[in-house]
C-alpha cells in the first residue's frame, strides 16, 4: 500500500509541476506522514471496541462543542473508513481544508497546503495561490521556527515552500 501511495504522489507532483529534484522527492512521503497523523487518533478511537460510526458521532459532537482537536479524529475516521490512501475522496480533502479555515490546527493547515499543491487538476496559478495562502496562514498562526511545538509540521511547510513550482 505504501508503494502505491508513493507512486501516486509522484504522479501528482509531476502533474502539478513540481521539480523532481532530490529535496522535492521528500514531498512524496510527507503527505503520507500527514495522513498517518490523522489515522493515529482515529485508530485509537475505534480500537477500544467502539463501532466506527459511533466513534465518528462522538468526534463530531466534540467538534461541535468546540474541541478543535477532535476534528483530527473525525478526519482520521473518515480516512480509515475510506480505506484507500492512494485516492482520497474530494469530501475528505474539503473537510481538511474547511477545518484549516475554521480552527487553524497546524495539522489541518499543513495538510491543506499539501493537498492544494499536489492537486493534479485545475489552474496551476490558482493552486499556487491556494497553497501560498495556507503556508502564510501556518506561518502567521504557528510560527516559522516553532517546529518542535507543532510536532515537526514547520519542517513540512518549509519543504513544501522550497519545492513550489516557480510562477
Amino acid at each position: 500500500m505504501r508503494a502505491s501511495l508513493a507512486g501516486f504522489l509522484l504522479l501528482l507532483a509531476s502533474q502539478a509541476g513540481f521539480a523532481q529534484g532530490q529535496e522535492c522527492a521528500t514531498l512524496i512521503g510527507r503527505l503520507g506522514q500527514l495522513l498517518d497523523r490523522y489515522a493515529e487518533p482515529a485508530t485509537a478511537a475505534i480500537d477500544d471496541g467502539t463501532e466506527p460510526a459511533k466513534a465518528l458521532d462522538r468526534a463530531r459532537a466534540q467538534v461541535l462543542k468546540g474541541e478543535a482537536g477532535a476534528s483530527v479524529t473525525m478526519v482520521g475516521i473518515g480516512l480509515l473508513l475510506h480505506g484507500r490512501r492512494d485516492v482520497l475522496p474530494v469530501s475528505l480533502i474539503r473537510q481538511i481544508c474547511t477545518f484549516s479555515q475554521r480552527n487553524a490546527l497546524p495539522l489541518h493547515v499543513a495538510s491543506c497546503a499539501y493537498l492544494s499543491a499536489l492537486n493534479p487538476l485545475g489552474d496551476r496559478e490558482e493552486k499556487r495561490r491556494l497553497t501560498e495562502a495556507e503556508i502564510a496562514r501556518f506561518e502567521a498562526l504557528h510560527g516559522r521556527e516553532d517546529n518542535e511545538a507543532n510536532g515537526g509540521l514547520a519542517g513540512h511547510i518549509q519543504a513544501l515552500k522550497a519545492c513550489l513550482p516557480r510562477s
